[in-house]
Parts: C-alpha cells; structure tokens; sequence
C-alpha cells in the first residue's frame, strides 16, 4: 500500500484485520560519511517530520496504533537508551519516540542469539578477506533472521490490532497477504538513501 493512501475508508473498518505500518528509521550515527553529511541531516530531519504528522493523521483520522516493534532491539531495558543514542541530532523526534512509548505495546521481535550470529557474519562479509562460503552462510543467517521477526509479528499483533514496525531503510521482511501491510516511503527517503550511497561511493 503505498504512503498516499492513508485515507482509504477501508482502513477505519475495523474489518480491515491487521494493519502493519512499516516505517524506515535512518540512524545518522550509525552511517560512515564524510561528505553530504549536512544535508543528509537536514533531509533527514525533514523525514522524521513527515513521519510525527503521518503517525498522528492515521491516529486521527483512521486507526490508534496499539503496537511498536523496533527491529535490532533485543532487549526491552535497553530502549530509552537506544532511542537517546540514535536520535539526540533531533530532539524533536526523539522525544516524540520516547512520547509514543508511554502509549504504545512494544514488543521485541528479535532472538539475541540469532541477532548477534547476524551481526558477526555481517562483519565477516564486510572483511576484504572474505569468501563465497562467507557470503552464503550470511544469507542463510539474514534469512532465518528475517523469517522468525515475521512470524513474531504475526503470532503478536491480534485481529483489529495496527502495529507500526520501525525497520531499517534497506529491509525486505516479507509478509503474507493476510497482513495488511502499509510502506511510510515519501518521495523524500528515495533522496536521503540517494545521498547516502553518494556519499558512501557506492
């Protein structure tokens, strides 16, 4: 479902089933830039208040959004200090998220184990010195990675219930068609990833 039809009538009948929002999150500090870095920022911030309005004219005018799953987090006590970490370049954003946690179910949707052997073979692969075998087992691991956060999702979020799932901006979690799946993807985040593999030099 694309970003523009948030007003679909369909989507205030409660018939409707569950609603999945997904919703990319560019975490500035995680990035390794060293040009376009201002603008991406100022792009970004542009983005995260496009998300505040979006998120609060759904909740206005179709749906309350019950439940929040964050992807890489593993454990709950940790949330405050992940969302202060990532998002102190804009306070306005960051105290919306620390805001939406006294509102919302958040669940977690990653198994540590699996998440950490993810994080281990994605180093590996990053190595100059890495290999075919390399690559294969990473695909394998994102696989099941990316397998058993959906099927979390699906076996918590109940019938009627809207999630909004933060991801991150070059996931590909499928789902089945029985998930009512909405894409927050502006025009403005195709520019903000455009930036960022510019300035990456891919």
């Amino acid at each position: 479902m694309r970003f523009a039809e948030i007003g679909k009538k369909s989507l205030k009948d409660e018939s409707a089933g569950r609603i999945l929002i997904e919703v990319p999150l560019i975490l500035i500090d995680k990035l390794n830039f060293s040009s376009e870095k201002n603008e991406i920022i100022k792009k970004t911030k542009q983005y995260y208040d496009l998300l505040i309005d979006w998120i609060n004219k759904f909740e206005n005018e179709i749906r309350p959004i019950n439940k929040m799953y964050i992807i890489s987090l593993t454990n709950l006590d940790d949330l405050e200090k992940y969302i202060n970490e990532n998002f102190n370049f804009y306070e306005k954003f960051r105290d919306y998220l620390l805001q939406l946690l006294n509102n919302k179910t958040v669940e977690l949707i990653e198994d540590e184990d699996l998440f950490l052997e993810f994080v281990g073979w994605l180093n590996t692969i990053s190595s100059p010195e890495a290999m075919e075998i390399d690559y294969k087992i990473f695909q394998e691991v994102l696989q099941e990675r990316q397998n058993y956060i959906s099927n979390k999702i699906l076996e918590d979020l109940k019938e009627n219930e809207v999630g909004i799932f933060f991801i991150n901006i070059d996931s590909d979690i499928q789902f089945p068609d029985t998930l009512n799946l909405i894409h927050f993807k502006p025009i403005l985040l195709d520019e903000i990833f455009h930036l960022i593999e510019k300035s990456i030099g891919r």
